[in-house]
């Protein structure tokens, strides 16, 4: 796993992880790639994420069901899981993406979203501001992040992807080889069902694969982890509240090749295909990287109000 470490920060004169990134790139004179390290690293001091022993322990053990059971038998195992790690908020702590990853880390990160995006076939239509949010994040959510996502996932999708290279029509296409790539997302057959009691907590890229059940959440989240790892551009879109019914609900959105924002359900449905057609929304949020000052958690700092916890965040 990657090593702690601190976290750059304009206001400090340590040497930290954002400084190194910074630092290391302009050696090479590369302005985009300075440029984008100083985007991760403005924002990475605002990431973070909640850990503790029992909840490793269950992501380890999350792992080693998804490879042994299928869908139904699972579902005992994950609740034996539960019952055996105990309760996972017990010394839960709250741990700074600044003090956990290292700029090795960061830099490879940076340099796979980078060769995507100028040398890929499906992400050079976007702009340095898109590609900043559809492609270069190292991690999603408030996860724990996960180190060499990258080029884990890419071995296991990318192929589905260059499928779509041999026609004319659909090699330089992101909307095509996110449809052959969700196509292999779908083939593991996820069943939504709640996987746990609710955590607010969303599992590590390492629980999510192979996983046989799930909610839309996790499967949304892995969608955008595997296809940013095959160099095409998608991010996740929620609604926190249907206005008609319980519950919210998450899905992806492709930014593809005409600058269209194209809705799909990874390991679902894909992308022009109809996603919960005929629900009424009311609002409808997209999860960013970078630090939103307009969103309520930067606006009640000095208000202290009680917001819901879908949309206590800065991103």
């Amino acid at each position: 796993m990657t090593t702690a470490i601190t976290a750059y920060s304009q206001e400090t004169s340590k040497s930290t992880v954002g400084e190194k990134v910074i630092a290391h790139y302009t050696k090479t004179g590369d302005q985009e790639k300075i440029k984008a390290a100083r985007f991760i690293a403005e924002n990475m001091k605002y990431h973070s994420f909640k850990d503790s022993p029992i909840l490793d322990k269950y992501y380890a053990g999350i792992e080693q069901i998804n490879k042994q059971y299928k869908y139904p038998e699972c579902i005992e195992q994950y609740y034996r899981l539960y019952t055996e790690c105990g309760d996972p908020y017990v010394n839960l702590t709250l741990t700074k993406d600044n003090d956990f990853i290292n700029e090795k880390d960061i830099i490879n990160n940076i340099d796979m979203a980078f060769e995507d995006w100028r040398n890929g076939l499906w992400a050079k239509h976007l702009s340095f501001e898109d590609f900043c949010e559809y492609m270069l994040p190292y991690r999603v959510n408030n996860e724990k992040p996960t180190s060499n996502w990258r080029e884990d996932l890419r071995k296991l999708y990318y192929k589905y992807a260059t499928s779509v290279i041999t026609s004319d029509d659909m090699k330089n296409s992101a909307f095509w080889a996110a449809s052959k790539v969700n196509d292999a997302l779908k083939a593991l057959k996820y069943n939504n069902k709640k996987v746990l009691p609710e955590l607010n907590i969303n599992l590590p890229v390492s629980a999510l694969k192979n996983m046989q059940m799930g909610e839309c959440i996790d499967y949304a989240t892995y969608t955008t982890y595997v296809m940013r790892a095959c160099g095409i551009p998608v991010c996740l879109d929620y609604t926190p509240q249907w206005p008609n019914r319980s519950n919210n609900h998450y899905w992806n959105s492709l930014l593809d090749n005409t600058g269209l924002n194209i809705p799909f359900m990874g390991c679902e449905s894909n992308p022009g295909y109809p996603n919960k057609q005929g629900r009424e929304m009311a609002k409808v949020y997209r999860r960013t990287f970078s630090y939103q000052p307009q969103s309520l958690y930067a606006l009640n700092k000095d208000l202290g109000e009680n917001i819901p916890p879908i949309l206590n965040t800065p991103f």
